[in-house]
């Protein structure tokens, strides 16, 4: 069985520069990924891609940035659709 030391979690962020969202969300998130627990984040790879380089990214994700995929251990990706971010 692989720990989870092992094997890192996978998250991408798709982003654009000037996106004060994207920038508050990434902020959050390595604050999260710092905190200890019983289920510390420490092994979680943030991937942030900027959909400005990829035009299928801009098409897909331009209104909706940002935007939180879990990456499967397939490779594929889960999009969260539902992120609500609190100040």
């Amino acid at each position: 069985m692989l720990s989870k030391a092992s094997k890192p979690r996978k998250l991408v962020l798709y982003s654009k520069p000037g996106c004060c969202l994207c920038d508050g969300l990434k902020e959050k998130l390595h604050a999260a990924f710092s905190l200890s627990g019983p289920d510390p984040l420490h092994d979680v790879v943030l991937q942030v891609r900027d959909i400005t380089s990829n035009p299928e990214w801009e098409k897909a994700y331009q209104y909706e940035i940002p935007v939180l995929a879990k990456v499967l251990s397939d490779g594929s990706e889960v999009i969260s659709r539902s992120l609500i971010i609190y100040e």
